[in-house]
């Protein structure tokens, strides 16, 4: 909706400010990359999720995995340290199998699909391979989750709010905008739109971090872009990120 209003406030925010929208370019081309792309988001979250959380079913012999009971909710501290822990973890291995697949057979066959956007929009954070969807998108997901749930317990209310949470998160930062009031950016290390719109249209080698820019930091794999904020968007004095990372 925000895309065809075309409105001076929105566009304000829009990362890359010298690229123009698809549809403004080749509205033909772009009604058939919409088509592969819907098509694409159908099979990953129609067919891909329901047979994932089938095995899971079978695998419980059809019992609840999460509590649902209300008196089971969490209180708030539980629920923000499981939060908060599911998203670091949940960003680790997400990093970790986002670097497998720029390895050179990976992104040749696999993760290129995604990075046929260059210029980063919400429909395209889920436009990926199968093989993709599974490594990027449910393991990086379930995996923590399960872990947490076998260990101390986690209510399906939390389960629900942090894929909720996950799924809000990955769209807005393939938005295309930088929006500085965007909720999700109260996490601590938050890998902000900007900063994967870059790794999208400047840098494939480079911010592999979904959420969250821990493993990046660590491993360097980030240097370019605040190299990038600091020279040519902030003429050498220092983004408000880079500070905020030092």
């Amino acid at each position: 909706m925000i895309y065809w209003l075309d409105h001076p406030w929105f566009e304000q925010f829009k990362i890359q400010k010298d690229q123009a929208w698809y549809w403004k370019v080749d509205e033909k081309e772009w009604r058939e990359r919409l088509i592969k792309t819907i098509q694409s988001l159908c099979f990953n979250n129609l067919v891909m999720v329901p047979f994932f959380l089938t095995i899971g079913v079978l695998q419980h012999d059809f019992q609840p995995e999460y509590s649902y009971k209300v008196e089971d909710l969490p209180s708030a501290w539980t629920f923000l340290w499981q939060t908060y822990v599911l998203v670091i973890i949940e960003d680790q291995i997400f990093t970790a199998s986002h670097r497998l697949l720029h390895t050179p057979w990976f992104y040749k066959h696999i993760h290129k699909q995604h990075h046929t956007y260059t210029l980063s929009i919400g429909l395209c954070a889920e436009y990926s391979h199968p093989l993709e969807f599974f490594l990027g998108n449910i393991l990086p997901l379930t995996i923590p989750a399960t872990l947490i749930n076998l260990t101390v317990g986690m209510h399906y209310w939390t389960m629900m709010w942090i894929t909720a949470q996950r799924i809000a998160s990955t769209t807005i930062g393939h938005s295309g905008y930088d929006f500085p009031f965007e909720p999700t950016e109260l996490y601590p290390f938050k890998a902000y739109a900007r900063y994967h719109d870059f790794h999208h249209g400047k840098n494939q080698n480079g911010n592999y971090g979904g959420g969250v820019i821990l493993s990046d930091y660590i491993m360097g794999w980030n240097k370019e872009y605040y190299e990038h904020l600091d020279n040519k968007v902030y003429k050498g004095k220092g983004s408000p990120e880079s500070k905020k990372k030092n």
